[in-house]
């Protein structure tokens, strides 16, 4: 403490009477002060060593020694305290008390006392101690005002904060709003691109439902099974035919031991080698004649069985068809000329005895 201050404490029994107290540094410590204190008749004089504290307070005081000395600091610098006070108990050139106590839901309870001894060699200093009281009240003045322009300007940054405040406040609402508008926007469009897609859908599957139900009717697979029995049915002349053109092969080897007699004709190729190539031209007409003949028959057959094939109702179908047997081949059928006895050639004039030959001559 470098500057004295004037305490002015109340006396217990009498508030309106009180006691001046000036306190002034005495050493290097807060605590090292010089007390001098008056009722206005006499002095009282008291010195407070730093380390000497913990005597000033009471037994059964609640406060540790380190709490004690910033009570006693607060105390002395007149700074104010949560339910502490200070009173004085003056006995007439005697001494003065000073009572430092607590107050807690009304009930009061004694932390220390510090006693001022009467001397009558000290002087009081008046006019200092109004002094040293007026620079305290400009002093105090002075952060009060220090104070007050801080809160003031804590206060005007605190309005300026609260208005950026409600503009980020209303520019999020404004934000909020247009996004959830987008949203609904996208939200309704995307709720008709799906009804579209299941229209599109409904009627697919409604379309493709009905492809399946064309098998039930008449449809060419029916037709195209009933049509391989049919085609089956007019293979079978082609076959019987092939094997009346494997019967004509006898036919051509009797023209080929005929043409076997001439040396000076040269055998054809077998490949165009026909009926009609024999000499034979009665023979030859047989065999073509019947030929055409059987021909007919089967051309005939054929038509017929393809006339009860198209007047015959389709055969339901089964789910699980039988496999198709083996085409058997037709029953061998005798042609007439087969049977037929070949031409017997002519056998050569033999010369009577006697007679004159080639031979005879050469000899």
């Amino acid at each position: 403490m470098t500057t004295s201050r004037v305490l002015k404490i109340p006396q217990n029994d009498n508030d309106k009477e009180f006691v001046l107290l000036q306190a002034s540094s005495s050493g290097k410590k807060p605590l090292d002060l010089k007390l001098v204190g008056t009722e206005g008749e006499a002095p009282y004089v008291v010195k407070i060593k730093h380390g000497r504290t913990s005597a000033l307070k009471v037994k059964n005081s609640p406060l540790t020694d380190s709490e004690w000395e910033s009570t006693l600091e607060s105390f002395f610098n007149q700074r104010p305290l949560n339910n502490i006070n200070a009173t004085a108990t003056v006995q007439s050139e005697s001494s003065i008390t000073i009572t430092i106590r607590k107050q807690v839901q009304g009930i009061t309870q004694r932390l220390g006392t510090i006693t001022l001894s009467h001397d009558a060699n000290e002087a009081i200093e008046l006019l200092e101690w109004c002094a040293a009281s007026a620079d305290a009240v400009v002093a105090s003045n002075e952060a009060n005002a220090q104070a007050q322009s801080k809160a003031t300007q804590l206060e005007a940054s605190i309005h300026q904060l609260k208005e950026q405040l409600e503009e980020l406040l209303k520019a999020k609402d404004e934000d909020e709003t247009a996004l959830l508008r987008k949203f609904r926007d996208l939200l309704n469009e995307k709720k008709v691109k799906i009804r579209e897609q299941q229209k599109v859908l409904a009627s697919g599957s409604f379309s493709t439902a009905k492809q399946p139900e064309g098998p039930g009717e008449p449809s060419p697979e029916p037709e195209s099974g009933a049509t391989k029995p049919r085609a089956a049915k007019g293979r079978k002349p082609a076959a019987s035919r092939a094997g009346k053109r494997k019967a004509a092969a006898p036919v051509k080897e009797e023209s080929d031991d005929e043409d076997a007699l001439e040396e000076d004709v040269p055998e054809e190729p077998r490949i165009k080698s026909e009926p009609e190539d024999t000499t034979d031209e009665g023979h030859t007409t047989e065999v073509t004649a019947s030929v055409d003949g059987d021909d007919d028959s089967d051309e005939e057959m054929a038509d017929d069985g393809r006339d009860e094939n198209e007047t015959a109702p389709p055969a339901p179908l089964d789910p699980n068809p039988p496999k198709k047997a083996a085409a058997a081949p037709p029953p061998k059928r005798d042609l007439p000329f087969v049977n037929r006895k070949p031409k017997e050639t002519p056998k050569p004039a033999v010369p009577a005895d006697g007679a004159d030959t080639d031979s005879d001559d050469e000899l």
